[in-house]
């Protein structure tokens, strides 16, 4: 009998019994250019040592793997906060649970109707959802919950972008004294490439709705490109604009990209959430 000292615990002499059998291997899997491999009995098991490295390193491979999807999914998830450009930051952990509703509202009705496309989405469906209304009704809150949801359930890239702020980052790269490596192209591309994008707020980077306004060229243009781009991709859009000011503000090719395959989650009745008085009583 062999007696080893365990690689695993020398300090206390623990031993490993090692015996040579009478029994050898031919495994034309794992060392077919090597026959009669003798086995060993080691802790009273039968055991061929090239059989058992050859299951060693796969259980360390796998092991590997794991975590760097695991890493990949961290990396991923950490995107939407990472990269995402928010103006109202205490809706970047919106979830379902906190928008309330009554019973048989629109609001109510609005809301399973975000959860229908959350759960569309996680099952690979491709479209794009539209949640119209006017100010204060929760659009920018359900699309983040469906957002959230997705980041934290699928090894996806999710970006939330409000539109205003994009074409502000963008015309800073125009200026002379800009030193930055980003331009408009780098950020198209961030929106494109991104599994899942939230497009807030459309129709604010052009001025009030109330005016008789039409995108600029260079709103069109940035707003193609994306849009352009994500065409076999999911994106999620909020506006306060009706069909017929989207329609007003946008030319037809653009209105193309953004209303092809949607889904609608549209408030009418809503009243403003956020209008309400408090009180130091």
């Amino acid at each position: 009998m062999i007696q080893i000292n365990s690689l695993k615990d020398c300090s206390d002499a623990s031993k490993v019994n090692v015996q040579y059998s009478d029994s050898f291997c031919n495994s034309e899997v794992v060392h077919p250019l090597k026959k009669d491999v003798r086995k060993l009995i080691i802790d009273g098991v039968l055991t061929c040592p090239l059989c058992k490295s050859h299951d060693m390193n796969l259980a360390f491979q796998k092991e590997q793997e794991e975590k760097i999807k695991q890493y990949r999914v961290q990396f991923q998830n950490g995107r939407l906060q990472a990269d995402s450009l928010f103006s109202d930051y205490t809706i970047e952990h919106a979830n379902f649970e906190a928008y309330e509703t009554t019973p048989e509202s629109e609001a109510a009705s609005n809301k399973e109707r975000a959860i229908t496309a959350m759960k569309k989405y996680k099952e690979g469906v491709v479209f794009n959802t539209m949640i119209s209304g006017h100010a204060g009704v929760g659009k920018t809150h359900l699309a983040m919950a469906i957002l959230n949801n997705l980041n934290a359930k699928l090894p996806k890239t999710c970006l939330f972008i409000k539109v205003d702020n994009l074409m502000r980052e963008i015309r800073k790269t125009f200026k002379p004294s800009y030193q930055g490596k980003e331009d408009e192209d780098y950020y198209i591309s961030r929106l494109v490439n991104a599994d899942f994008l939230v497009l807030d707020d459309l129709g604010a980077e052009s001025g009030s709705i109330q005016k008789e306004n039409t995108a600029s060229d260079f709103v069109h243009r940035v707003l193609y490109g994306v849009l352009d781009g994500r065409r076999d991709k999911s994106t999620i859009i909020t506006t306060n604009l009706s069909v017929k000011g989207i329609q007003q503000l946008y030319d037809e090719k653009l209105i193309s990209r953004m209303l092809s395959n949607h889904y609608i989650i549209k408030f009418e009745n809503t009243s403003d959430h956020r209008i309400q008085s408090i009180s130091f009583d």
